[in-house]
């Protein structure tokens, strides 16, 4: 029994940390100010410095690291990045740290997701081997070596001494309970990997982890030492977590080897630190229950009843146990009244059928509780009244054990409603998941359509701009020349002439309009100014264009400038066409990490519901293919088109 309780201790308070960058506290956060004064340029840099800053705080303050993680989440633009999956990562290491195994372990496979569709391996190797550690702590051990298995696979395509240490002292950990032999085989392999890298944590990890299967081994002394030199560290380190990893067998080896004044110092160190630790944390549970147990032991029952009160604070599985061992100390205190409501507790906490074991305590805790009352009323009472409370004794015991078996009842349905909104709520999880994923693919799928639609528009109005330009052009210029060669000089042939060359001007300035523009020499704003500047437009109609002063029109990427050339081509082309309007105005502004669009006129509108013209069509789909975004009206008065483009 004792045996079972020390690897059930080694196994919560043995755990495996990440590995932290280098870089100081200082340059990170002036890393920090320089990206922010970028004004949102470089907003993945200062995603990923978030990222460092929350591994940095990882095993120095999980409220820090949870801080930097979330904004750093809330800061990347590209989902589908390393950075992203780092950041979702190292929040799930926080919720880890917190005991939030349920919620560590839906963010490590949501990064493993990630990792996947990224194939980073190193990246995948990492989130695999901590959700066997997860597993590990939720007593699924065959989950747990499914994981490591799996990161065990990649351990040849993984170049990175680390990663491999960690790995190794994982298994160490889960065969501590199975095999301790193999349990020191690969403990010794994540030593040895971990001495070839140059991160501290991993190999004080292996190290303290060492440390604690030489207790199992029953070399306390070699115990000791390996756990006071790890300690040492950890406070070189500000790693309260890592302090606490080596505290129990440090305790534990000191009383089993005689020297209880050592182990008495380092249980008062444990209790003036333990506040730095989050709550619900692993080593603050192992550190509770080696104080409870070593009081056990040497029959200091009060103060381990104190023990045990504490750890209920911090345990929020196998409660049921805890009531139980308190109970067994109220007994041998003599306390059976406090016995009887600690064994209740136990009764209520069990999801199983009671163990006849318990059983068996409660009914001897009853009977005692209930003579020492028999024992005080026989000096006060007559021999006819100790008759009548001997018989109102037995009913009361029957009333209590029915009450006990309704109680296992309602516990045994209660734990099985749990369990029905468990699963409904996991599968509510997976629903969701696969409805983001499909939103995720027809966005794709409209993105890729709207683009091979423009694609295909821009081809066919090359064709025709060369078309018209080598072919209907230079057939017009030919007769023109012709007629201007006749000797005849009358007024129908200058009409002719006159239609001819009005003609081809019109259609070689049409064919110029329908090739693409260049941005090679010119900025966006330089060419539209010289577009509406030079179009050709009936009389009666003025074109106005204006643009805010201090647009950074080079960072305009290529591909958005292009379409918001195409988009301003066709919405002049509607207002000449159709609107009857004599002014129109033409006008771009930025704010918000947008480009804002606006084209204006007043003319009569349209009487044909908007957006069902090829026009407008056409318009939609090149928004769509620049992630932008547009809003049109009509009426009487004129039009009004909006387009909001991000850059």
């Amino acid at each position: 029994m004792k045996k079972l309780f020390t690897i059930i201790l080694f196994l919560t308070c043995t755990g495996i940390l990440y590995s932290q960058n280098d870089n100081t506290l200082d340059s990170l956060k002036k890393r920090v100010v320089v990206l922010h004064a970028s004004s949102g340029k470089y907003v993945d840099s200062l995603a990923k410095v978030f990222g460092e800053l929350s591994e940095y705080y990882a095993y120095k303050s999980v409220d820090s690291a949870r801080h930097y993680a979330r904004k750093g989440l809330a800061v990347v633009k590209d989902k589908n990045s390393i950075v992203y999956t780092t950041l979702l990562n190292n929040l799930a290491e926080v919720y880890f740290a917190e005991g939030k195994l349920d919620t560590a372990l839906v963010h490590y496979r949501e990064a493993h997701q990630m990792a996947q569709l990224l194939k980073d391996e190193q990246l995948d190797f990492d989130i695999v081997s901590s959700m066997g550690v997860v597993f590990r702590r939720m007593n699924m051990n065959d989950s747990a070596l499914f994981y490591y298995n799996k990161a065990a696979a990649m351990i040849e395509r993984i170049n990175d001494y680390s990663s491999i240490a960690s790995l190794y002292t994982n298994l160490a950990i889960l065969y501590a309970g199975i095999s301790l032999e193999e349990a020191l085989e690969y403990i010794n392999k994540a030593v040895d990997a971990s001495l070839k890298s140059d991160d501290m944590n991993h190999r004080l990890s292996a190290k303290s982890t060492k440390g604690n299967l030489l207790y199992l081994f029953g070399k306390y002394q070699q115990c000791i030492d390996a756990c006071r030199e790890n300690m040492k560290e950890a406070q070189r380190l500000h790693s309260p977590m890592f302090y606490f990893k080596s505290i129990p067998f440090l305790v534990i080896a000191f009383e089993k080897s005689g020297q209880r004044d050592s182990a008495d110092f380092y249980l008062r160190q444990g209790e003036n630190n333990i506040h730095l630790l989050p709550s619900n944390s692993a080593e603050a549970i192992g550190f509770y229950e080696v104080e409870a147990n070593i009081y056990d032991s040497r029959r200091e029952y009060r103060k381990s009843i104190v023990a045990y009160q504490k750890l209920l604070a911090y345990r929020d599985y196998e409660k049921h146990i805890i009531y139980q061992n308190m109970g067994l100390n109220y007994y041998d205190l003599g306390e059976y009244q406090e016995a009887c409501k600690a064994m209740n507790e136990a009764y209520l906490l069990l999801n199983t059928t009671i163990s006849e074991n318990i059983q068996q305590q409660m009914s001897d805790f009853t009977v005692k509780y209930k003579t020492k009352e028999k024992e005080l009323e026989i000096a006060r009472l007559r021999e006819t009244e100790l008759e009548q409370r001997n018989s109102m004794m037995k009913k009361t015991i029957w009333f209590i054990l029915v009450l006990f078996l309704l109680l296992i009842l309602v516990s045994i349905l209660l734990y099985l409603r749990r369990q029905q909104n468990r699963k409904e709520e996991n599968l509510r999880k997976e629903m969701e998941q696969q409805e983001k994923e499909f939103e995720m693919v027809q966005k794709d799928t409209d993105l890729r359509l709207a683009k091979k639609y423009i694609d295909g528009l821009e081809t066919e109005r090359g064709r025709l701009a060369k078309e018209l330009h080598d072919g209907v052009c230079n057939d017009l210029l030919g007769l023109y020349m012709q007629l201007e060669a006749t000797g005849t000089d009358t007024e129908g042939k200058k009409q002719i002439v006159s239609t001819l060359k009005t003609t081809y001007d019109n259609i070689r300035s049409i064919s110029h309009a329908l090739v693409p523009p260049s941005f090679k020499y010119a900025s966006l704003n330089e060419m539209l100014d010289d577009y509406t500047a030079h179009l050709k437009i009936p009389g009666g109609l003025e074109i106005e264009y204006t643009s805010q002063e201090g647009i950074r029109w080079e960072t305009i990427p290529e591909q958005s400038g292009y379409e918001i050339y195409r988009i301003i081509q066709e919405a002049l082309n509607n207002v000449i066409k159709h609107s009857g309007a004599t002014k129109t105005e033409i006008n771009i502004f930025s704010g918000q990490g947008c480009l804002t669009i606006t084209v204006k006129d007043n003319g009569k509108g349209f009487k044909q519901p908007a957006g069902r013209g090829i026009g407008m069509n056409t318009i939609r789909e090149r928004v769509q293919a620049i992630n932008g975004s547009y809003h049109f009206s009509s009426t009487d008065q004129g039009t009004v088109l909006t387009v909001t483009v991000p850059f």
